[in-house]
């Protein structure tokens, strides 16, 4: 005789189908020891980051582990999720820009100090210099990332700007500004994943 299959239930975060007493989801490895909403529907939509079809009801992906609970409100006021990702890209910039700045300021601080001790301590300020406009840089790309410009990823098409900026920290001793450069290649990526979001005709529909 066969037994009958184990009884299941849908993941409150994912929806997706998991035994009754699972205490964590196989598919979006959701804690389910916490309280939250059932989730009912059967129909599919996209995930606003990673493009994967989830449940409408959603509210994290099963593939990348966004918490869409954020994005949900955002929607409910009227946020499409384009409109989320160049908010998000732009962020991401700014956070680039303030990170540059500190470890720039830093460098050159340490670079004129060294200069009294040691005259090789003058090559520690270059990274600074470098660091600082590369600051400048981030915050102006956040601006144009928020306006939607063209030109946005053809300049993040490159990658010797990163290279440099990664190997003249190593050189002088800037092990927090080399791996901070892997940020900015993160950044850079989702970007390029997402070009068709700066255009011309994109970007008139955010604005309407």
């Amino acid at each position: 005789m066969t037994q009958g299959l184990p009884s299941q239930r849908p993941c409150p975060y994912c929806g997706e189908l998991i035994l009754a007493e699972a205490i964590r989801c196989k598919h979006c490895k959701s804690d389910l020891t916490e309280v939250a909403p059932p989730v009912v529907e059967t129909d599919h939509k996209q995930c606003p980051f990673c493009s994967e079809l989830i449940l409408v009801s959603a509210i994290k992906c099963k593939h990348c582990g966004t918490d869409l609970r954020a994005e949900l409100l955002n929607a409910s006021e009227g946020q499409t999720p384009d409109a989320i990702i160049i908010r998000r890209l732009a962020d991401h910039k700014k956070i680039s820009g303030a990170v540059w700045a500190v470890i720039g300021i830093l460098q050159i601080v340490t670079g004129l100090a060294a200069v009294f001790v040691e005259p090789m301590g003058f090559f520690i300020i270059f990274p600074g210099i470098l660091s600082l406009t590369t600051a400048a840089e981030r915050f102006v790309m956040a601006k144009a990332i928020r306006a939607r410009l063209a030109q946005v990823p053809r300049s993040h098409e490159g990658m010797g700007q990163l290279i440099l900026l990664a190997a003249s920290n190593l050189f002088c001793g800037g092990v927090i500004g080399a791996f901070w450069v892997a940020f900015d290649f993160y950044v850079r990526d989702q970007v390029l994943k997402n070009v068709h979001l700066f255009t011309e005709q994109a970007a008139n529909t955010t604005t309407q």
